[in-house]
C-alpha cells in the first residue's frame, strides 16, 4: 500500500506579502524528516523558486495524484508553510503568484485541495498547516458539529489535522524556522529511539503554545495509534540540522576540544567568558546597529518617492511575539520576561463535560467518535501572554524607521525593528507595516503588517551587528519597493516613465474629480 508525502514552502511572494525566508526552510526540514522515515513511496517536494506559483503547484498535485490513482493508497501527508487567507468560510493556501483580485486562481483554496486528494480515497489522510488563518473551521457551531459528525470527517476516513492556529489568528516565525514547525521539530528530536505518534506532535504543539494567542487547532478521526516517525539518532542529526542553537551552548561548542586535544574545565569555562560583554559593549554595539540602519541608503527612485525619518528610544505599545518568543526561549541568556493578562473564551464542548478533567482541544476530545452529541457553550478564563519586559536597563531598545511619502497619492510604510541582549548576543525583532489615511490631517491607520522575524549577533562582533542591521533595512526598503511597483504596474511597462512624475499626475487626477490612471 502507497505512502505519499506532498510538502509545500513559500517563501517568495508578490507585494503587498512579504516574502519569508523561514517557510523555504520549514519544507525543508520537513521534507528531510520525511525522506529520514524511509515510509514514503513518493514525495512531492515544492519550496524552490518557480515551484510555488500556482500554475506549478496545481498542475504538481494534479499530476502526483493522477499518479497514485490506481494505487491502494494507505496515507497521504500534506504539509504546506506560507501566508494564508480566511475568506469566508475558506482557507486559501497563498501561493507565490498570488493576486487578491483572483483568489481562486492564485491560491491553493482548502475546499480543492480535500478534493483532490479524496481522488486518492487513502485510509489515512494528514494535513499540517503552518500558517496565518489556518485553522480552518470545519465546525461552525454546535448543529454543524453533529452534522459533521454524521458526515465523517469531511468526507475522508481517519485523519489528523494540524493547523498552527485558529481561523481568526496569525501565526509567526522566528526568522529561521515558523514557530509551530520548530515545535513539530523539536518533538520528532526528542527521543533517540521509539516511535512518535501524530497524537504526540499534536500533544507536543497544545503544551508550546498553551500560554500564548497562537492557539493550534487539531482536526482528528483515529484511535492515536498511527506512526509519524520512529526515533532516531539519525533522525536527531535531522532536526539539528535546523534547530537553532543557544547563544551560550554555541559558545561551549566553541570552547570544546579541537584537533582531539583535550582542554581542562577551567580553559572551557575562560574561552565562553571571553565572548560575555559588558553593558557599555552592548550599548556600543547598539550604537552600531543605528549607525548601521543610518546608513543604509533608501535606494533608486524611493527617494524620491519618501522621506525617511528614523525614531529611537524605548518600546512603545505591546509585542506579544516578542513574549511568545521568550517563554519558548527562557533558559536562553536573554534579558528578557514575558508578561500575562487573563482572557475570557468561549468555546463547544459535549453536554458532560467535566472541567475536572481538562482537555487536549475541542476536537481531540470528541470529534469523530461517529455518534451523535449534545453540546454546550461555556466560558472559562486562562492566563495568556500579553508583551515582553526587558530585565535589563538597556537605552534605546527600539527603532522605528518610517518612510513619509511625498505625495498624497501614496502611503507611508515604517519598519519597527526591537533590540533585546544577553551576555554575548544582540538579537533583533523586526517587522513591515503599511498605512492607510484615516482622515485629511494625515492621521494614519495600519493596513498591513508583517510577521515579526528574527535574527541575533555577538555583540564583540562588528561586522555581523552592521551586517545583521543592514539587512533589516534593506529588506524593509525592497518590500516597500515591491509594494510601489505592484501598485503602479505601468512603470515597469513603459520604458523612460518617472514615478515621481507619474505619482504626481495621478495624485492631480484624484484631486480633480477625474478618474484616475489605471495601473
Amino acid at each position: 500500500m502507497a505512502k505519499l508525502g506532498i510538502v509545500i514552502g513559500v517563501s517568495e511572494n508578490k507585494a503587498p506579502l512579504q516574502s519569508l525566508a523561514a517557510c523555504k526552510n520549514d519544507g525543508s526540514a520537513i521534507a528531510e524528516v520525511l525522506r529520514q522515515t524511509s515510509r514514503f513511496d513518493e514525495l512531492l517536494v515544492l519550496i524552490e523558486s518557480g515551484e510555488t506559483t500556482s500554475t506549478v503547484v496545481k498542475d504538481q498535485i494534479s499530476a502526483f495524484v493522477g499518479r497514485h490513482k490506481s494505487s491502494d493508497v494507505e496515507e497521504v501527508v500534506f504539509y504546506f508553510s506560507g501566508h494564508g487567507d480566511f475568506v469566508g468560510d475558506e482557507f486559501y493556501h497563498i501561493l507565490s503568484d498570488y493576486d487578491p483580485s483572483a483568489r481562486n486562481r492564485t491560491s491553493l483554496a482548502n475546499t480543492e485541495l480535500d478534493a483532490m486528494i479524496r481522488g486518492l480515497s487513502p485510509k489515512l489522510f494528514v494535513k499540517i498547516v503552518d500558517a496565518c488563518h489556518s485553522g480552518t473551521s470545519y465546525i461552525k457551531s454546535s448543529e454543524g458539529l453533529r452534522e459533521f459528525l454524521k458526515g465523517g470527517q469531511a468526507g475522508f476516513t481517519d485523519v489528523y489535522f494540524l493547523y498552527s492556529s485558529q481561523s481568526d489568528q496569525v501565526s509567526w516565525t522566528s526568522g529561521n524556522l515558523s514557530a509551530f514547525t520548530e515545535c513539530l521539530l523539536s518533538e520528532i528530536g526528542r527521543r533517540d529511539s521509539g516511535a512518535t505518534r501524530y497524537r504526540d506532535l499534536m500533544s507536543a504543539a497544545s503544551d508550546y503554545f498553551e500560554s500564548t494567542n497562537q492557539t493550534p487547532q487539531f482536526v482528528t478521526q483515529s484511535d492515536y495509534t498511527q506512526i509519524f516517525c520512529e526515533g532516531s539518532p539519525a533522525m536527531q542529526a535531522v532536526v539539528a540540522r535546523y534547530l537553532p542553537a543557544l547563544s551560550l551552548a554555541e559558545a561551549a561548542a566553541d570552547a570544546r576540544d579541537q584537533g582531539g586535544k583535550n582542554i581542562s574545565l577551567i580553559e572551557r569555562i575562560q574561552r565562553v567568558d571571553e565572548t560575555l560583554c559588558t553593558k557599555d559593549e552592548a550599548e556600543a554595539a547598539i550604537d552600531n546597529i543605528l549607525a548601521a540602519i543610518s546608513h543604509t541608503p533608501v535606494p533608486g527612485q524611493l527617494s524620491e518617492i519618501f522621506e525617511m525619518n528614523r525614531h529611537v528610544g524605548p518600546k512603545s505599545g505591546s509585542v506579544q511575539a516578542i513574549g511568545e518568543w521568550a517563554s519558548k526561549h527562557h533558559d536562553s541568556g536573554y534579558f528578557v520576561e514575558p508578561t500575562y493578562t487573563m482572557r475570557t473564551y468561549t468555546r463547544t464542548v459535549p453536554k458532560d463535560y467535566n472541567p475536572l478533567m481538562g482537555s487536549l482541544s475541542l476536537s481531540s476530545r470528541f470529534m469523530g467518535m461517529g455518534r451523535d452529541i449534545e453540546t454546550k457553550e461555556i466560558e472559562e478564563r486562562r492566563r495568556v501572554i500579553e508583551d515582553y519586559r526587558s530585565t535589563c536597563d538597556i537605552q534605546n531598545e527600539q527603532v522605528t524607521v518610517r518612510l513619509e511619502p511625498k505625495f498624497r497619492s501614496v502611503t507611508p510604510f515604517s519598519c519597527t525593528i526591537i533590540i533585546i541582549s544577553s551576555l554575548s548576543h544582540l538579537r533583533l525583532f523586526w517587522s513591515f507595516r503599511q498605512y492607510k489615511r484615516r482622515d485629511w490631517s494625515g492621521n494614519n491607520i495600519i493596513q498591513t503588517s508583517s510577521k515579526w522575524e528574527s535574527d541575533e549577533a555577538a555583540i564583540k562582533k562588528t561586522d555581523q551587528i552592521k551586517a545583521l542591521a543592514h539587512k533589516v533595512v534593506r529588506d524593509f526598503y525592497s518590500s516597500v519597493e515591491s509594494s510601489i511597483q505592484a501598485e503602479w504596474m505601468d512603470l515597469t511597462l513603459e520604458p523612460g516613465i518617472d514615478l515621481k512624475k507619474k505619482t504626481k499626475t495621478r495624485s492631480q487626477d484624484e484631486i480633480s474629480g477625474a478618474e484616475p490612471t489605471k495601473s
